[in-house]
């Protein structure tokens, strides 16, 4: 019996060996496949709480989005609707007849306004002159009226005093501009211009001057004047793509040859076809309050814009961040007299003052949207104990 244990012993644990083989790797089979099923398990929690959490905050981080590209596009939309356009004014700086006669049906036709000059030696009397009630009927159809001065030889103080006599005894208004036809303006006198209610000084551009005007919130507002031809490249281009404003004036005189600056060919400008294009020129540059309503002249003016090959670089530029709409009121200028200009780039000084404090009031009122979104996304996330992507 002693003898036989052993063996026994020997017997069952080989066995037991066998089993174990056999065993061992069904169980670490089982073992892998719970492994990869509890992986599964966790991958499929994880992404059902990502979903979960997607589910949540996306609507609020799209809404955030909206929000931020309208905070970002309010300083263009606000510049936009605030522009200071630029300014014209077409100047007679001689009282002739034809204005009346010839000129004013022409531009009555198009809606076009122009100014008179009124001067030591323009004024309603004498032959071939305006008569005190063509002056009047001008200026009541939305004309203005510009002293000129053309009389170097007296003092600045005696040409007021014969202005005053002029239009008191003509029943006209007291101009509050002046035309420095000549360029003898000297700072000396801008005294004595502010004592007679002067608010416009105009320089002759013909020199090379600027026709970038000053301030107009100082004391005396300058610009220049121009001839006007009666080609695109009279009238500035870059005055036009200007969004902060501008003036420029344009001079017509009867009974004078000037030289076409492509041609070189003299033109008169009592021709009436010459002037007609002249008036068409303007035309299709001015501003227009509804410009779906003229779809032609916007057309014209594109097109005209366009053929200025010195300018097409700026134009490019001027058009790239605009939108079809947008595109329709470009390029123009707003036609005026003296009086208007001032009141319109005035008001716009004003505007820009409202302007800015809608603009700051509308960028807080979206950056605290903004904020709070910011502070509901993150508490989303904290509750799902995920950093914010």
């Amino acid at each position: 019996m002693n003898v036989a244990l052993p063996y026994c012993d020997i017997f069952q644990r080989s066995g037991n060996m066998r089993v174990f083989k056999i065993l061992a790797p069904i169980l670490l089979i089982a073992i892998l496949v719970g492994g990869v099923f509890y992986v599964m398990h966790l991958e499929k929690a994880d992404n059902e709480r990502m979903l979960a959490l997607y589910t949540e905050a996306e609507p609020l981080e799209r809404q955030r989005e909206e929000l931020v590209a309208q905070r970002n596009s309010l300083p263009s939309e606000y510049a936009l609707k605030y522009r200071d356009y630029a300014t014209a004014e077409v100047l007679f700086p001689k009282m002739d007849a034809q204005i009346y006669s010839e000129a004013y049906p022409l531009m009555r036709e198009k809606n076009i306004v122009g100014v008179l000059g009124i001067s030591s030696l323009e004024y309603p009397a004498g032959w071939n002159k305006l008569t005190k009630d063509q002056c009047k009927a001008l200026l009541n159809d939305g004309w203005g009226l510009c002293m000129v001065y053309d009389a170097p030889w007296v003092s600045i103080s005696y040409f007021f005093q014969i202005i005053k006599s002029h239009c008191k005894t003509n029943d006209l208004p007291a101009p509050t501009s002046i035309y420095f036809i000549n360029n003898d303006y000297t700072t000396d006198m801008d005294q004595t211009l502010k004592d007679n209610g002067v608010k416009t000084v105009i320089l002759n551009g013909t020199d090379g001057r600027s026709n970038t005007v000053t301030d107009i919130s100082a004391d005396l507002w300058f610009t220049y004047a121009m001839p006007l031809g009666y080609t695109g490249s009279d009238i500035d281009m870059e005055l036009l793509g200007r969004t902060d404003g501008g003036n420029q004036v344009y001079t017509m005189v009867f009974n004078e040859t000037w030289k076409d600056p492509k041609t070189q060919k003299s033109l008169e400008t009592k021709e009436e076809e010459s002037f007609k294009l002249a008036l068409e020129n303007i035309k299709s540059f001015m501003y227009i309050e509804n410009p779906l309503d003229d779809m032609d002249q916007v057309e014209s003016a594109t097109t005209l814009f366009a053929e200025q090959q010195d300018q097409e670089q700026l134009y490019e530029l001027y058009l790239k961040d605009l939108s079809p709409e947008q595109k329709l009121l470009l390029p123009r200028f707003r036609l005026t007299n003296f009086d208007q200009a001032w009141q319109y780039h005035s008001q716009v000084i004003t505007n820009s003052a409202i302007q800015k404090a809608e603009l700051d009031a509308s960028t807080a009122k979206l950056d605290a949207q903004i904020s709070e979104l910011d502070r509901q996304i993150a508490e989303i996330y904290a509750r799902w104990n995920v950093g914010k992507r």
